[in-house]
């Protein structure tokens, strides 16, 4: 059973997604969310583009880097466009809530993920449950309090002495996860992740059109976290070139890659992101850069030397006398 929930974890290679999210705290009755615009995803393997409705902003990652590109209208009409590469970071590694729901109908964090892998002979069988009208083989797992950071991103005082991971399974829809909870060790719900509206999006791949977790605080409040799934395509083909975007010239271009040294320069004729990270045609703008640096590291070095050589003769007068 927990061999098939690992199969529908790794089963999704790429695809084209599109979500709107929302998430808040719920107090009292009161629910304010924060919602963001809807969001695009393109994605296959470790390549990844995001794009955001209404928006000229774009994120693309590839193997060995991260390629942001935004517009900004000034006070004046003008626009000011900026790019800015920096260090690959993968989907599977984002942390940020609102991240694509690339995951939808499998496990929300990775490190759960991977718990789950390390503990599979450990988990035990309960009565099959309908949720939501899926009927579902529940699976427990005892965890201990030392691995309850582990499972859950939120900690609640009350998982201070361990919890149960508890999956709901559909075997019949591809393996995907309807329900996961954590409970504590009195049976409370403290953590639950949920997936409805399941449609087959590629052979015995089966997607959710929503996904919510909801975790309690040691407030008394709730949050929780939405996404809902408008589009997809999953494990289709998707071409190189759609990891690729149009950069107009006079881009300001920011390059973060070597850690502490940081590269600026300038597109001076129209071109593409691939070409912009490549520096194929901005070679002589960023030579000329380097140029100027070099000039400096020159003068000051040349400022040393006089400065080595006026307290070497010094000392030499002052021990004469």
């Amino acid at each position: 059973m927990i061999t098939g929930v690992l199969r529908r974890a790794e089963s999704i290679r790429s695809g084209r997604l599109t979500y709107r999210f929302e998430s808040g705290v719920i107090s009292s009755g009161e629910m304010p969310s924060r919602r963001i615009p809807r969001r695009s995803l393109v994605f296959s393997d470790s390549n990844w583009i995001e794009r955001h409705e209404g928006s000229t902003s774009v994120s693309i990652h590839r193997r060995d880097y991260t390629f942001r590109y935004d517009e900004t209208q000034q006070p004046d009409g003008s626009m000011r466009r900026t790019a800015i590469i920096s260090r690959p970071i993968s989907l599977v590694d984002r942390m940020d809530e609102n991240r694509p729901p690339w995951f939808a109908g499998s496990f929300w964090h990775t490190k759960q993920l991977q718990y789950v892998e390390q503990q599979l002979a450990r988990f035990r069988l309960r009565t099959p449950k309908h949720i939501r009208g899926v009927l579902c083989e529940v699976c427990e797992l005892d965890i201990p309090a030392k691995d309850v950071p582990r499972v859950v991103a939120i900690v609640h005082p009350r998982l201070a002495g361990g919890a149960v991971l508890r999956l709901h399974v559909a075997p019949q829809l591809g393996f995907v996860l309807p329900l996961v909870e954590v409970l504590g060790p009195d049976g409370a719900e403290m953590v639950t992740y949920t997936g409805s509206r399941f449609t087959e999006v590629a052979d015995q791949v089966y997607f959710p059109r929503q996904i919510r977790m909801r975790a309690r605080l040691a407030t008394g409040e709730t949050r929780y976290q939405q996404f809902t799934i408008v589009g997809s395509q999953i494990n289709e083909p998707v071409p190189d070139s759609e990891f690729n975007v149009s950069i107009p010239a006079g881009t300001r271009v920011q390059d973060e890659r070597d850690g502490g040294q940081v590269r600026r320069f300038e597109v001076v004729a129209p071109t593409d992101s691939f070409e912009v990270v490549g520096d194929s045609t901005l070679l002589s703008t960023v030579e000329a850069d380097r140029g100027s640096t070099n000039r400096v590291v020159a003068i000051i070095a040349a400022i040393g030397v006089v400065l080595l050589g006026y307290v070497v003769a010094r000392r030499y007068l002052v021990s004469r006398r």
